[in-house]
């Protein structure tokens, strides 16, 4: 989600919500990648068009950004979002076993469906608590399909040059274009909304 500096505290304001859980936490391996490029705050604010403090915070998991601004951070530091995962080789992962990851967006929690080393696909299990959403800013995925099947609950999926937004409820599946701008939430505010999302390949 590159802004004007003036916009941009109003804007990282709304992006701040909650803190990441320290299971999901993906700060570490910001500020690490950030490091071995070689680059300040600075130079990554410049490169992100976000704000210097808003990146610390981030680095620190100090606040959840929006999916947009977790992308352009990580297009800025040349990482893919399943470069934010842990290690985990096995093709088979369990329930019980299944990886907390840190995708960006308020009231989102996101487990990884795939090992972080599959180059093919990445897909997460995504549970949107009652009134969840992706951020202020449409966003859009550097992949070539993405498929987003509703499990449990309601999802309202809004395009950027579409006016009605498309409503989604449990069974609904939706094949789509991730380089199209678009931004997914909740309105219930009485129930969680859970969807597996699958894109191919992996987003850079």
């Amino acid at each position: 989600m590159a802004r004007r500096q003036k916009n941009e505290a109003t804007a990282q304001t709304r992006d701040e919500g909650e803190a990441i859980a320290p299971e999901a936490a993906f700060g570490k391996r910001l500020r690490l990648r950030r490091q071995e490029l070689g680059l300040t705050l600075e130079e990554t604010a410049q490169r992100s068009g976000l704000g210097r403090s808003f990146i610390s915070e981030i680095e620190r998991d100090m606040v959840s950004p929006s999916i947009a601004s977790l992308l352009k951070l990580c297009r800025a530091l040349d990482l893919g979002l399943r470069d934010l995962f842990d290690e985990r080789p096995s093709t088979l992962i369990r329930r019980a076993e299944r990886r907390r990851v840190g995708l960006g967006g308020h009231g989102f929690t996101d487990f990884a469906l795939t090992p972080s080393n599959s180059r093919r696909m990445l897909a997460t299990w995504t549970e949107l608590a009652p009134g969840a959403n992706a951020g202020e800013d449409f966003y859009a995925l550097e992949a070539e399909e993405e498929l987003i099947l509703v499990l449990e609950g309601e999802l309202v999926v809004r395009f950027e040059d579409e006016p009605e937004p498309i409503v989604m409820e449990a069974g609904d599946a939706l094949t789509l274009d991730p380089r199209k701008r678009r931004m997914i939430g909740n309105n219930l505010k009485d129930r969680k909304t859970v969807a597996v999302l699958v894109y191919t390949p992996p987003p850079s």
